[in-house]
């Protein structure tokens, strides 16, 4: 799943500011949403749309007036990192650079590195619970930037001692199968986050 869909994600997120805002756009609305839920919403929220879309309250609106501002930086820290740096020092830039989106913290920003750069992970509150891990072990606000950095390679080395992207992602995508009846199964899961190439 992850094999085949990633590929077509990271297409779209590294074609420039507008598929990075179009990938951390649709991530937006999977915070503490359902995905099909955010997957309804996302073509809404694309066009200009706020009031009265269940995916977008809090944080989630300052997070997408600064994309319209600066997805153009946000991007070419990214792209730049990406092309200087590798393995474990590229994963902790990477999401260092996303985290500083807001409303974007380790799970999200894992979320979208794993979609444009395969790397990372996205421990949501599934994978949390799944894994054993204390909602709170990845919070990073009230953080000192020295304990930010920590926590993110921290994160990130949890991320491949627990199997890497792809696993983290096909299990993910398996686990929402078998517990919601929303989904037909696993492949459908993992198809339903190409949603930014439509919309």
């Amino acid at each position: 799943m992850y094999a085949e869909h990633q590929p077509q994600l990271s297409k779209l997120g590294r074609s420039g500011p507008e598929g990075f805002k179009r990938i951390v756009t649709f991530t937006l609305c999977t915070i503490r949403v359902q995905l099909h839920a955010a997957v309804a919403d996302y073509p809404l929220v694309r066009r200009g749309e706020r009031r009265g879309i269940r995916s977008i309250f809090g944080s989630k609106h300052r997070g997408l007036d600064e994309l319209d501002e600066q997805a153009a930086d946000y991007y070419e820290l990214c792209e730049r990192a990406y092309q200087d740096l590798e393995g474990e020092e590229l994963e902790d830039e990477l999401l260092h650079t996303i985290t500083a989106i807001h409303g974007i913290g380790c799970a999200k920003g894992g979320f979208i590195a794993q979609m444009i750069y395969g790397v990372s992970g996205c421990l949501d509150g599934h994978n949390l619970r799944r894994f054993g891990i204390p909602e709170s072990t990845f919070k990073l606000a009230g953080r000192t930037p020295k304990k930010r950095s920590a926590l993110i390679t921290d994160y990130n080395r949890v991320c491949r001692k627990l199997g890497g992207t792809q696993y983290l992602w096909d299990t993910w995508c398996q686990y929402l199968a078998d517990n919601d009846a929303n989904y037909v199964d696993a492949y459908h899961v993992s198809r339903l986050h190409l949603t930014p190439l439509s919309a």
